[in-house]
This record gives C-alpha cells, sequence and structure tokens, in this order.
C-alpha cells in the first residue's frame, strides 16, 4: 500500500534525504522552527529536519516542473492537516504505536520456521488492527478532508482492507496459528520428500465424524515414537520445509505492513509538525497565509505583511511585518539605516521560500513565489579569534562554496558580504560575484551597507532589480519598515553611536544626504 502525502508520485523515503544544510540552518535561525514543529516529540523533530528543507537543495530529484506539482500536492494536505489537527495527531499515533508493538514482539531475528511463521503472524495481527483503526479514523473524518492525497489514502484502505479481508486474513492467521499441519508431498531422488506443500485441515467437525464412524484411515500411516530420536528429527525437517513457503509469505506480509505504518508515520509526523508550528506563529500574534505559486522560473516575489517567524518565537512576538512588491526582480538590494531590520528582512525572505517549497503556509499576511530550485545564503559569522586578512580568506572561500553551488533558478542570500574589506575592494569584489549570478540564472537578495557598490548596482542593474531601503524615523529611530527606495551614501552608523556612547562628536544629528 502506497501513502503518498507528501509526494504524488512517490513515497517518502527518509534514507534518501540528507540532513540540512548547516550553514542554511544557522543563517535562516532554522534551530527554533524545528524545535516549535517538533514540540518536544522526538520522531517529529527528526522528519520536519528532513523534509522541511525539500526545496532548498535542488538537484536532478528536485526539478523545478516536480517542485510546482509536489508543492501545489502538499499545500492541500498540509491544510487539511492544520483544518484537523486533532484527527491529524490521532493518525500520526496509530501509525507510530503500530511500528512501535512490532519492535516489542519477540524474536526479531529468529531463522526457526517455525517460529518465524509464530512471529510473522503475531506481528501481521497487530498491524492489521492498527491498519483498520487508521481506516476507520479516515472515513470518519473524510468529510473533513479535501486533500486528494488524503482522500485517496483514505479510498484506498477502504477498497483494500474491507471487514471480509480482515475476517478472512484472521481466519488464515488462527489457522496457521495451530500445531496441527496438514502437508502434501511428492518422493523426489533417494526418495526424499519434495514438492511439500501446506494444506488447509479438515474441519473438527469432519474430524469427529471420521472417528465416530471407526476413524479410518486412507493410505500408509505412519506412528512415530517419541524416543526415536532420528524418527523425530526427520519429522521436524518435514514440518520445516512445509512451513517454510507459508513463513516466508507470512513475513512478507509482515514487511509490507509495517513498511507502510512508517511511511505513514513519518509522513503524518511532518504533517503534524506543520500544524505545530501554524498554532505556535498565531500564538505570537503573525498572521500565516498559504502562498500562491508565481509561474515556473519566475523570480522575485509579493508579499503583504511578511516577517521573520524564527525571530517571532524567539522573542515570544512583536515582530514587524513587511509589504514587499518585487516580483520578477532578479536582483533584490537592501540598504538603509544600522539596525533597521535588513538582515531580519532577508532572514524572512529565506524562510517563506523554504516553506513555501515545502508546502507550508508562511509567515505573512499574503504571498507569492515560485519554488526555488535551492537556497544559498552568506550571512557574516563572528570574529572568532582570527585576523582581518584570516576573515577575507573565509569570506571568499565561503562565497566560492556559494557559487559550486547554485545553478539556474536557485536563490541566493548574501548579507552584507565582504563587509570587513573596505569600500573600494569589497564592492568591486562583491559586484562581480553578483553580475555572474545573475546572468548565469540565479535569483539574489543583497543585503549591502557598502554604497559604491549599491549605486553601481543601482545606476547600471545586471537585470530587472528592485531597491529597498530600511526607514530612520524622526531623531533616528527605526521603525523596522523596509519600503521602496534607492540607497543612500550613508548607513546612520551615528545613531547607533549615539545610542551606545553618546551624542555624535558634532553635537549635531547629521539627519539624511540628499538622495543622488
Amino acid at each position: 500500500m502506497r501513502t503518498r502525502l507528501l509526494f504524488p508520485d512517490r513515497d517518502l523515503d527518509l534514507d534518501d534525504l540528507p540532513e540540512p544544510d548547516p550553514d542554511l540552518v544557522e543563517d535562516l535561525e532554522l534551530e527554533r522552527l524545528f524545535a516549535a514543529m517538533a514540540a518536544g516529540d522526538e520522531r517529529v523533530a527528526a522528519v520536519v529536519r528532513r523534509v522541511l528543507p525539500l526545496g532548498v537543495r535542488g538537484g536532478d530529484r528536485f526539478s523545478i516542473a516536480l517542485a510546482v506539482e509536489a508543492v501545489r500536492a502538499r499545500q492541500a494536505v498540509v491544510a487539511d492537516a492544520i483544518a484537523c489537527p486533532q484527527a491529524m495527531g490521532e493518525l500520526y499515533r496509530l501509525a507510530a504505536d503500530a511500528v512501535e508493538a512490532e519492535r516489542r514482539v519477540w524474536g526479531g531475528a529468529l531463522r526457526n520456521a517455525e517460529l518465524v511463521l509464530q512471529r510473522s503472524a503475531e506481528v501481521v495481527a497487530g498491524l492489521l488492527a492498527a491498519v483498520a483503526s487508521i481506516r476507520d479514523l479516515l472515513a470518519r473524518e473524510r468529510s473533513r478532508l479535501r486533500s486528494p492525497a488524503l482522500l485517496g489514502l483514505a479510498d484506498r484502505l477502504a477498497a483494500d482492507v474491507d471487514d471480509a479481508f480482515l475476517a478472512t486474513a484472521r481466519e488464515l492467521l488462527d489457522r496457521l496459528g495451530e500445531r496441527t499441519l496438514v502437508a502434501t508431498a511428492a518422493l523426489g531422488p533417494g526418495n526424499r520428500p519434495s514438492g511439500l506443500v501446506l494444506r488447509r485441515e479438515h474441519s473438527a467437525r469432519a474430524r469427529l465424524r471420521d472417528r465416530l464412524v471407526g476413524g479410518r484411515a486412507h493410505g500408509l500411516v505412519v506412528d512415530v515414537a517419541l524416543h526415536d530420536q532420528n524418527a523425530m528429527n526427520a519429522l521436524g525437517e518435514l514440518r520445516a520445509g512445509a512451513v517454510a513457503p507459508a513463513a516466508a509469505a507470512v513475513a512478507e506480509s509482515a514487511g509490507h505492513l509495517l513498511a507502510f505504518c512508517r511511511r505513514l508515520r513519518d509522513e503524518t509526523a511532518f504533517l503534524v509538525g506543520c500544524a505545530n508550528l501554524d498554532a505556535a506563529l498565531r500564538g505570537v500574534g503573525l498572521a500565516t497565509a498559504m502562498p500562491g505559486l508565481l509561474p515556473t522560473g519566475e523570480p522575485g516575489l509579493d508579499a503583504g505583511a511578511i516577517a521573520d517567524p524564527c525571530l517571532a518565537l524567539a522573542i515570544g512576538g512583536g515582530v514587524t511585518g513587511n509589504d514587499v512588491a518585487c516580483a520578477g526582480a532578479r536582483l533584490t538590494v537592501v540598504t538603509g539605516a544600522n539596525g533597521g531590520g535588513k538582515s531580519t528582512l532577508l532572514r524572512a525572505v529565506g524562510v517563506a521560500r523554504m516553506l513555501l517549497a515545502a508546502g507550508m503556509p508562511v509567515a505573512a499576511a499574503s504571498f507569492r513565489a515560485a519554488p526555488a530550485d535551492g537556497i544559498v545564503a552568506h550571512f557574516p559569522r563572528g570574529e572568532g579569534g582570527g585576523t582581518a586578512d584570516g576573515r577575507l580568506d573565509a569570506d571568499l572561500r565561503r562565497l566560492s562554496e556559494l557559487v559550486d553551488r547554485v545553478r539556474p533558478g536557485s536563490l541566493a542570500l548574501l548579507n552584507e558580504p565582504l563587509s570587513n574589506v573596505n569600500e573600494r575592494d569589497g564592492s568591486a569584489i562583491v559586484d562581480g560575484v553578483v553580475r555572474g549570478l545573475v546572468a548565469a540564472g540565479v535569483e539574489v537578495w543583497l543585503v549591502t551597507h557598502h554604497h559604491e557598490l549599491a549605486a553601481g548596482l543601482h545606476a547600471r542593474p545586471p537585470a530587472p532589480a528592485a531597491f529597498l531601503r530600511a526607514a530612520r524615523g524622526e531623531g533616528g529611530a527605526r521603525t523596522y519598515l523596509v519600503t521602496p527606495a534607492p540607497p543612500l551614501d550613508t548607513s546612520f552608523g551615528a545613531d547607533l553611536w549615539a545610542a551606545e556612547i553618546g551624542p555624535w562628536p558634532t553635537g549635531r544629528d547629521p539627519g539624511p544626504p540628499t538622495v543622488p
């Protein structure tokens, strides 16, 4: 049986998914997101770490065309999970309990055919009971479901695991559990048995009738004495030969049922995580919206009140959202006041694009974008005790690795690259990197304080571009609003000086300069 809740064309295989990029996890502060989704459940935590970054890796198995199809399908399933969180949690628990119950059944590495048959029959009985409960749960909730994936699963279980099938399966398992075996065989070379076939035993009523009429046996009857070890060994070989095919078949059935429950456990674990995150974001006062999808390959985005969910989870709310309209822009440059929310906006964009690819709601009142074919980020790192030259080498190495990983359709988030380098050199290096990425078909979001860099890109944009600026309120107040505006030749560092040390040495608020 197939689950196919997260992909329209295949089941989830966690072993096929690598761990998330540690740099991206650090840059976007995703650990807070993972923790909110897990809500203390270790299995959910392990699953969301693999599944959430599905749309950020790219690769041959995650092409743009497939991503759009998969995103639409996952959005419908996630919407059902958020609308029916209790039912989704129960579905997850049923599957998880079934997997755990199988682990507790004795004798996981048996080789004796009869013991294998006994254990496999016990496992199948338990898993069938769990699958029947899953079927009944989906049947009860069917009127509330809207996604084709969950409705399809409910229909498949209703058709394949109906009451007649369950009754037949339980009857066969009961017969296989009986100690009396009936088998037929032919004589092979050396008069050894061949073609052993396990047969259905006569009913108790037929055996009673035979005894009442004299119990006449047909054919040769051999009585084996219990003290005849050779005879008992021979009989044991016959029993094993007769039981082995049945044991293999029941063990295979147990494996199929267990694999189904494991897949369902993992896929519903992700859906439970989606419901947990939506509830957590709403709990800290953030609006959430299911993203709309722009045409395949179109860069940029349109967003209303987009916010950084990781920051909101960290401080418990109070995060300012921003309206951003830059659909079609291959390059978006964010400049403006220090501490004005530029990096926060960049993280918000990165997390939103990742959530979009996973089919999840984003922290915004509205959001539209196309799935990115991989997301990479370059955020500043701490000093780490190194020299300025060491930091430059490290930044250049990270930029080189970033360039090696992108491809057309990727999203690159560059937060103050080479900020430790002087204006002229830093601007020249980053300008070449940005123009090269854009020429290669990569969508670039750049936050920078290098005015020479921003002014050059504004004067000669390499592609359709948008320019945003972090606002500065009266007296240097930070509003954390980012609006469309050309770059200025100041980042208002004097405001930070005044806040931390005291009045600017001139005794005057420098104020905003004239826009070039």
